[in-house]
């Protein structure tokens, strides 16, 4: 018996991941990308493959009210742009998703990422009968930043600051993280977990740009094309490095004036690849092609190109650590300034280095961020709850 059915609950668990109405339907291409809703739904169907009840809780995109994927119940709530300006706020946003988490009936309910669905959150589970506990995970460090960089409106702090105080239970990802939310919210001892990570593709089934031997690096990159990620800086080393391949795979959620500026600057450069957003099932062949992936990001949470990367032997070098791991499995290089990115591509010792790196690789995500390691973990902090 589930212990939901123990417990009058509907549901063991319902994950609130408005955007990721795509991702459970497969579409190549989804409205939104980003890697909190890949790691949202493939938490959801690791759950349910577990044995857990699981509902997921999604924006009106036109849908029947309750749609089942991979054994997860997932439901409709307000439109995107349903409401007035500023009114929306509280109507449709708030009331409709409390009336969405109240009809749901879970034992827990999980929200990802600082935004106004934490104070809702936690409004609609607080004061539902039987009391439904809210568990929040981070999903960046800017989530545990007293500014709030991301938050560019005072009523979105105060909503998120209201939950993320009142929460049952708030997940880090990272010990550092956790610190920072000790430091700046006081918020002591939030256990650390890495959600689970799973790719779908079989790489010999699709086709991919990067070729499967090649005498020159193969250098992947892949992300959103915003300010936060630098994309500039593999531009500039595609300019700098001519005898090394570079490949960009992303787009921006919306256009705006720096993924144009981008976009057209790496045109301009012929060992540079613009891939655009790359359908999910040609993720995992780019991966595993690639001789090692960059990233640039000045702030993250726990990227998810980088388990992907991880689960299939990729080498990693990064501006951005999450928790320490790759350092600590030599599992690539870490960097800071450009200036290092460059003394790591023109290492006379590098393709050594890349085979070791290789194989500490799958070794960190074997004993890190396997599927079943995250499903562990995760269903321990439900059982906590």
């Amino acid at each position: 018996m589930s212990t939901s059915q123990a417990d009058n609950f509907r549901y063991d668990v319902c994950i609130v991941g408005l955007k990721c109405w795509d991702y459970f339907r497969g579409v190549p291409n989804p409205r939104y990308i980003g890697g909190i809703e890949t790691d949202m739904v493939t938490l959801a169907k690791l759950l349910a493959e577990s044995g857990l009840s699981v509902a997921f809780v999604v924006y009106d995109e036109g849908q029947n009210d309750v749609e089942t994927i991979d054994g997860v119940d997932i439901y409709k709530t307000f439109a995107h742009d349903e409401g007035l300006p500023v009114l929306r706020l509280v109507h449709p946003r708030g009331t409709k998703l409390i009336q969405t988490l109240r009809a749901v009936n879970a034992r827990s309910v999980l929200q990802m990422g600082a935004g106004v669905l934490t104070g809702w959150g936690v409004i609609a589970c607080h004061g539902a009968r039987p009391r439904q506990r809210f568990i929040f995970l981070a999903g960046s460090d800017s989530d545990c930043l007293t500014k709030l960089p991301f938050l560019s409106r005072v009523q979105e702090r105060i909503l998120y600051r209201f939950g993320l105080k009142r929460a049952d239970i708030v997940v880090a990802q990272t010990t550092g993280q956790a610190q920072l939310l000790a430091q700046n919210f006081s918020i002591s001892n939030a256990p650390v977990i890495r959600l689970p990570s799973r790719l779908n593709a079989t790489p010999a089934a699709v086709e991919s740009p990067i070729p499967i031997e090649s005498a020159r690096l193969q250098v992947l990159w892949v992300g959103r094309l915003v300010a936060i990620k630098r994309p500039e800086w593999l531009v500039d080393l595609a300019q700098s490095h001519g005898e090394v391949d570079f490949y960009l795979a992303g787009s921006a959620n919306a256009e705006s004036p720096f993924e144009k500026d981008i976009i057209e600057r790496a045109q301009s450069v012929p060992n540079l690849s613009l891939l655009g957003r790359v359908a999910a099932d040609q993720m995992q062949a780019l991966y595993q092609r690639a001789d090692l992936l960059l990233n640039t990001s000045e702030l993250e949470g726990f990227p998810a190109t980088i388990l992907e990367a991880l689960s299939v032997g990729t080498p990693i070098v990064t501006t951005f650590d999450p928790g320490g791991f790759i350092a600590r499995y030599s599992a690539g290089a870490t960097v800071t300034t450009q200036q290092e990115l460059s003394a790591v591509l023109t290492d006379s010792d590098l393709r050594t280095k890349l085979d070791d790196w290789a194989d500490q690789a799958r070794e960190l995500f074997a004993h890190e961020f396997s599927p079943e390691v995250g499903v562990r973990r995760v269903r321990a902090v439900l059982e906590s709850a």
